[in-house]
């Protein structure tokens, strides 16, 4: 089911719309297991986007904890840094489908398309780790109406 409310993307009300469509499926994250991490967000300003944008999302257990905007994604355990259009071009994909195909997946980005960065290869190897719970929580965007505004 579709959310009414339109949610930009990006904004902290996207995320956290997609945190609480995620939080209905807890049964998923369960049997994925715990997401303990703190990640950043960073969408980078092109087409479609008239700045960079920063999010630093904390999920504890199971589900999204807090989502805010930020000046630099300090503090976190890594980054996912991508151009406006690719993130769009995740998030319509996973709309049209109900979850991501398979060359729209986290997984299948971060090799040329989404940049993973993080202090230390410990902190890296986190996102492998968590990945699987990450995809199940940005897979929920799909019952969420979004919209790219320029």
């Amino acid at each position: 089911m579709t959310t009414a409310t339109t949610c930009p993307f990006p904004s902290t009300s996207w995320f956290e719309a997609v945190g609480e469509a995620a939080r209905k499926d807890e049964e998923t994250f369960r049997k994925l297991g715990f997401i303990d991490t703190t990640l950043g967000i960073e969408v980078v300003a092109g087409e479609g986007a008239a700045r960079d944008r920063t999010f630093v999302l904390r999920f504890g257990a199971y589900s999204l904890d807090e989502a805010r905007e930020v000046a630099a994604a300090e503090g976190v355990d890594f980054t996912l840094r991508a151009s406006s259009a690719a993130w769009e071009e995740m998030i319509r994909n996973i709309r049209e489908n109900g979850g991501a195909d398979l060359r729209h997946t986290l997984n299948y980005l971060h090799f040329g398309v989404i940049d993973l960065r993080a202090e230390d290869q410990l902190k890296a190897d986190l996102f492998f780790r968590v990945n699987g719970s990450l995809q199940a929580f940005f897979d929920a965007s799909a019952n969420i109406a979004t919209e790219f505004p320029g």
